[in-house]
């Protein structure tokens, strides 16, 4: 803003600015605050990304800010630690990070699961509590929990999201269904049962979330627990052959075709039908 070295220098030792951090100043006569502390390091750490409990505070989703401010960044540059911010070099999906209020900060999906894993790693039960209230009060829904788990499958903390997720007893899966259905009833396509129970030739009971039992056309809806181990993959697989080793057609699907495709799921449940 035009200001010279020796005006900013001036400025700090006559008191009238005090450093929070390399290059960032704030005024002496205004009391601290959790929010000026937060853009004091965000103008500090430069093109990072609010996470963890920040994020979710920034959006209002929890109460109380963090003790350490958490920054995601994905460059390498050597930076010296500074008191109450923590950096984390790690990989942030693109379609999960925002702006609100001029600050880069994760959406709110992405927010509410890494505050999750942060508060429920200091304290068993608080990461739960996080994600029952913003479900509650609608302030997050569970589709687009589960499409950010999925995009960012793999990255650090993801298996402690999986694990809270499960136990809020989330209805992700429910969800899907809901929307399978509703897209399918615009679409004009019937003659579908709903969580259909039948027992295969071999005797094998099973559960088929969206049925067509006249033309043999199963609709599979994947949620949280698809794949969340090598053993629960083996299954999955093991039930999927025998249902199509029945003489059944079988289509699975995840949020993101649902939601980001719907017209390649009527499309392909149209030709799965022949209809």
């Amino acid at each position: 803003m035009g200001m010279s070295l020796r005006q900013i220098d001036y400025r700090l030792k006559t008191g009238d600015w005090i450093r929070a951090y390399p290059g960032v100043y704030r005024l002496a006569i205004v009391p601290p605050t959790p929010e000026q502390q937060m853009r004091a390091a965000a103008l500090w750490v430069d093109n990072g990304v609010l996470s963890g409990v920040g994020a979710a505070w920034w959006w209002g989703l929890v109460e109380d800010p963090p003790r350490r401010w958490e920054f995601q960044i994905d460059n390498t540059a050597q930076r010296t630690l500074q008191s109450g911010v923590c950096l984390i070099r790690r990989w942030v999906d693109p379609r999960d990070v925002t702006s609100r209020r001029g600050v880069r900060v994760l959406d709110q999906p992405m927010a509410v699961l890494r505050a999750a894993v942060s508060l429920e790693g200091s304290r068993r039960g608080h990461g739960v509590r996080v994600i029952d209230r913003v479900k509650q009060r609608n302030l997050v829904t569970a589709i687009n929990l589960q499409r950010a788990f999925q995009r960012n499958r793999g990255t650090w903390g993801t298996t402690a999201m999986r694990d809270l997720l499960e136990r809020t007893g989330d209805r992700a899966h429910s969800d899907l269904e809901r929307l399978g259905v509703k897209l399918l009833g615009e679409a004009g396509i019937q003659g579908f049962t709903v969580n259909l129970r039948l027992r295969l030739s071999t005797g094998r009971p099973v559960e088929l979330d969206i049925a067509f039992d006249e033309e043999r056309v199963a609709i599979e809806l994947d949620g949280f627990r698809y794949h969340a181990s090598a053993e629960a993959h083996l299954a999955d697989l093991e039930r999927q052959n025998a249902v199509i080793g029945d003489g059944w057609t079988m289509l699975r699907y995840g949020a993101d075709v649902l939601v980001d495709e719907p017209e390649r799921f009527i499309r392909e449940v149209r030709e799965a039908l022949g209809r």
